[in-house]
């Protein structure tokens, strides 16, 4: 009985990633508006977090890229200006 338990475990497909939160970058693949909503306030709690590490730099790329990347979003953009991101 327990052999069939690690069999099935082994061909049941791994979820990558479990418990860890989004990232900005993956939630802004989603094009729903709530989910936009969900990244700026994502966005709006790293930026301090970025800016007390030193990391302002780095934070200010990653905007940049979701920006780039996501550029035919419009709800989205629109959300990142109104937050002045």
């Amino acid at each position: 009985m327990a052999a069939a338990g690690r069999a099935a475990r082994r061909r049941a497909p791994r979820r990558r990633g479990r418990g860890v939160p989004p990232t900005p970058r993956a939630s802004a693949r989603a094009a729903k508006n709530h989910v936009y909503d969900e990244v700026v306030d994502l966005l709006r709690t790293l930026q301090p977090l970025n800016i007390r590490a030193g990391r302002d730099g780095n934070f200010a790329e990653l905007v940049t890229e979701i920006r780039e990347g996501y550029k035919r979003r419009p709800n989205l953009i629109k959300r990142l200006d109104r937050a002045g991101l």
